[in-house]
């Protein structure tokens, strides 16, 4: 979807008030409309009347305007409207924003970050919804030589314009910074203080700041390109070679390169992905494509939550020993989940002779994190199998547990820093506490879970699934 108008749908609907006329008359920026409008009269049906100003703050929001739609009159205003109710009406304000763009919080007689708000009306009240645009990631859709990248000065300004071309060619405006390092610069060190917010061209979030662009963070995307250059490492850090920073054409210069997938190890340097250093590392005789990351808005991702009635993942915010068995397990995932507020019965995914794990009971299923992400999917039968979607690294009240040194940059969240492993199994049904005994464990922060073998004196993190 192409960011051609982005607007704010404010419904007004009212809800278990008297019956009346016009419950509803509006005034665009103070103008009258109508009777009920402001310094009109008070409209048919309504005794006893009082103000509600609501207010789109779109500040930051691209192409278009938003307008606000009142139900059931259908008054239309764009920046600040003046609605004439009845004391006491009940009314539910809705907010529908575009794919670019983001609610970014109510304000005034209404709170939160949710696309509605139910408020009582007994005085005159303000209402703010505030929307703010969101970055675009693209990759090129053609390829280039990694040598004609640069500007024959330590620069990318090939790439730049290259980057500007290509977004205008997808109806993006803006500017562009292509993800590539040199020798002279850090990528990350072109992006303006601030800029924050980052989307796919659908709408699809990707990073909500550019120093969470570690493997750790970044919502999965994959790309159609598969070798893309950068020669930076996923915090924007310079790791060459660059094609003399990219000006060399000659196939005895090499550039590194990562996988066309955000959101996996290796997306920006292959090496870290599990290829080595050979798969990293192209000739600069050959085609590439470029990640161009737009640098306009400041737009923070609103809390999320999963689709209603889906069921949960999280892990645990504590890490636990083994010697309890299965049922001290079940009994932590329920616990974190009470104290979170989460509904429904949690269980331990883990694995034990008497009960194995409950993921591959409900072929068919998606379980979500609960910032919104999905996390894992199983298939249908004949074949049931479990697939990993996103890391699993958030736990009940919505924390990201990281390794240390993982994030260099400042953190910006709720972070707990500490080691990512999780149960899966081992020690004797997760009996023993001998370091002779087998544990088996996998990672929080990947998102294949992976299979490392321990020993059970071994504290780690509980993965919690919902039963749904």
């Amino acid at each position: 979807m192409r960011r051609t108008s982005w607007a704010v749908l404010v419904a007004v609907a009212v809800m278990a008030c008297p019956r009346f006329d016009h419950v509803i008359h509006s005034s665009e920026d103070g103008g009258p409309v109508g009777g009920g409008g402001e310094g009109g009269g008070t409209g048919g049906g309504i005794t006893d009347p009082v103000k509600l100003t609501v207010i789109v703050d779109q500040l930051d929001v691209d192409a278009g305007t938003g307008v606000v739609t009142v139900t059931p009159t259908g008054d239309v205003c764009s920046a600040t409207c003046v609605f004439t109710v009845q004391r006491g009406s009940t009314l539910t304000l809705s907010a529908t924003i575009g794919t670019s763009a983001t609610l970014t919080a109510w304000g005034g007689a209404c709170s939160g970050f949710t696309q509605s708000c139910t408020l009582t009306i007994s005085s005159a009240s303000t209402v703010t919804a505030g929307v703010r645009s969101y970055n675009h990631v693209i990759v090129t859709k053609g390829s280039y030589l990694a040598g004609d990248l640069g500007d024959g000065d330590g620069g990318v300004g090939v790439a730049d314009a290259l980057c500007q071309q290509e977004a205008a060619t997808s109806g993006l405006s803006g500017t562009f910074v292509p993800w590539l390092s040199t020798s002279k610069q850090d990528v990350r060190d072109r992006f303006p203080p601030g800029v924050r917010g980052w989307v796919l061209d659908d709408g699809t979030t990707i990073v909500p700041f550019i120093d969470e662009l570690s493997s750790d963070w970044v919502y999965s995307a994959r790309f159609s390109a598969r070798v893309v250059a950068t020669a930076s490492d996923e915090f924007g850090r310079y790791v060459g070679p660059s094609c003399n920073d990219w000006s060399s054409k000659s196939s005895s210069d090499q550039y590194r390169s990562g996988f066309g997938l955000l959101g996996i190890p290796g997306w920006s340097n292959a090496e870290n992905g599990g290829c080595g250093t050979p798969c990293a590392l192209q000739t600069c005789d050959t085609p590439t494509w470029v990640y161009c990351f737009e640098a306009n808005h400041a737009a923070p991702f609103p809390p999320k939550s999963a689709p209603r009635g889906s069921p949960l993942s999280f892990i645990t915010k504590d890490a636990f020993p083994s010697g309890h068995g299965r049922v001290a397990f079940d009994a932590a995932c329920k616990a974190e989940a009470l104290d979170a507020g989460l509904p429904g019965t949690f269980l331990a995914e883990v694995d034990t002779s008497a009960v194995h794990t409950v993921l591959p009971a409900f072929p068919g299923t998606t379980w979500f994190r609960p910032d919104g992400v999905p996390a894992i999917e199983t298939t249908v039968p004949p074949y049931t199998t479990t697939y990993s979607l996103a890391e699993p690294q958030v736990t009940a009240d919505h924390r990201m547990v990281v390794r240390a040194g993982v994030l260099p940059w400042p953190a910006s969240a709720d972070l707990i820093i500490d080691d990512t492993l999780l149960w899966r199994g081992g020690c004797v049904d997760l009996l023993s506490t001998q370091s002779t005994s087998e544990a088996r464990f996998g990672r929080a922060d990947n998102v294949d879970y992976g299979n490392l073998s321990g020993t059970c004196d071994q504290k780690a993190r509980i993965l919690c699934v919902q039963v749904p």
